[in-house]
C-alpha cells in the first residue's frame, strides 16, 4: 500500500535529492524540487516539478528557465541560470522569506510588514536590493520580449 505521493525536497543537498530521484525511479513517487539552487538540476534530471520561492516573486525568470532545461537549450540555460545565482544572491542577505516579500513588494503587492524586525545592517541591503530589483526584472522582461 502506497501511504505518499511524492516529496519536496527543500534541503538543497544535491546528493539527498539525487538519491530522492534515484527511489522515484524504483516506487513511482513524484519528487518536486524544493530549494532553487537546485531548480536546474533537479528539473535536468527528472524532477516532476518545483516549487520555487523565486518564482513567486520572477516568474519571468523561473517559467523561461525551466523552459530551457527541459528544451535541452543548454546556452539559454546557463544565461538564465546566471540571473538565478544573482537573485539567489541577494535574497541570501535577508532571512526567508523576506527578499521574496521585497520582491512582491517593489512590484506592488502588498505584503504587510516582515516577521523580523531588520536591523540597521539589514536596512541598508534592503535598501540596495530594492533599487536593485526592478531595473533587473526590466532587464528580464527585455530578454522575453
Amino acid at each position: 500500500m502506497k501511504v505518499y505521493q511524492g516529496i519536496k525536497d527543500s534541503s538543497g543537498n544535491r546528493e539527498y535529492f539525487d538519491r530522492l530521484l534515484e527511489t522515484k525511479r524504483s516506487s513511482g513517487c513524484m519528487v518536486f524540487v524544493g530549494n532553487d539552487v537546485l531548480f536546474v538540476h533537479g528539473h535536468a534530471m527528472g524532477a516532476d516539478g518545483g516549487i520555487s520561492g523565486c518564482a513567486v516573486a520572477v516568474p519571468e525568470l523561473m517559467m523561461p528557465l525551466r523552459r530551457a532545461v527541459l528544451e535541452g537549450d543548454h546556452t539559454r540555460t546557463a544565461e538564465l541560470s546566471e540571473h538565478l545565482a544573482t537573485f539567489i544572491s541577494w535574497l541570501d542577505k535577508f532571512p526567508v522569506p523576506v527578499g521574496i516579500r521585497e520582491g512582491l513588494a517593489e512590484r506592488c503587492l502588498g505584503v504587510g510588514p516582515h516577521a523580523v524586525p531588520a536591523s540597521p545592517e539589514m536596512e541598508v541591503n534592503l535598501k540596495a536590493y530594492r533599487e536593485w530589483f526592478t531595473p533587473w526584472v526590466e532587464e528580464l522582461e527585455r530578454m522575453e520580449g
